[in-house]
């Protein structure tokens, strides 16, 4: 059967949701399902900055997704020493998940308030040094929360779209803050209870993040015994 296998049914998928897109969509728009609002040249100067880095990294997602079967986005290194490709793309589909929710709960309980809005983010030391960490390569390896341990068993087009669609959600989240003070307004960080994070810093958290497991899944390709195919 000619969609007997999973494989096959992946790239099925990759082309109905490229139909499902607008002729000329435009960029983030990952999946055509989710009417975000657009960035325009109107938009702040940061607000613009956080979308053009999202696409980046959402572009290298969809291409490294499209570029690997099903045998390879789960495969592990030798003894499980280190997470599959679909379970450093399911965790930041998790995470980003948690700080979409609770970042939007404090855009929505914020007052615009601003004349002019903010050029830039300004992350204070703590959210500097935080930011710092979270970058890659890891300098101080943790371990995951269990809130935000990966699932190994979703295949590899219902991975795409869980994450494209949590991506989504941040994007329409960045554009919305241009009505508020990102460097002022705080949101509770859903995996450190009691810290307090700016909404900008947020931001950058997520794409610190999303830079970390996609270095983190590019590493697993270039491992001793990937398979071929």
């Amino acid at each position: 059967m000619l969609l007997g296998s999973s494989g096959c049914r992946a790239d099925l998928f990759f082309a109905l949701t490229d139909l499902l897109r607008n002729p000329a969509p435009p960029p983030g728009h990952l999946t055509g399902m989710l009417a975000a609002p657009d960035v325009s040249a109107s938009s702040p100067v940061y607000v613009r900055n956080l979308v053009h880095t999202l696409d980046q990294i959402d572009a290298l997602v969809r291409r490294l997704v499209r570029e690997v079967t099903e045998r390879q986005i789960h495969w592990q290194p030798p003894g499980g020493r280190s997470w599959s490709i679909a379970q450093c793309l399911d965790h930041l589909t998790v995470t980003n998940s948690l700080y979409v929710t609770a970042i939007r709960q404090a855009v929505d309980d914020a007052k615009p308030d601003r004349a002019e809005p903010n050029t830039a983010i300004r992350p204070g030391l703590l959210e500097r040094l935080f930011l710092w960490n979270t970058e890659p390569p890891p300098k101080v390896k943790l371990r995951a929360a269990a809130q935000i341990d990966p699932n190994p068993q979703r295949k590899r087009g219902d991975l795409w779209f869980a994450f494209a669609h949590a991506e989504e959600r941040i994007r329409r989240l960045m554009i919305e803050s241009a009505t508020i003070d990102v460097n002022r307004t705080r949101f509770v960080n859903p995996l450190l209870r009691g810290i307090r994070f700016t909404i900008g810093t947020g931001f950058l958290i997520v794409l610190a993040h999303n830079r970390r497991h996609l270095w983190q899944a590019q590493r697993v390709r270039e491992t001793a015994g990937f398979p071929a195919a």
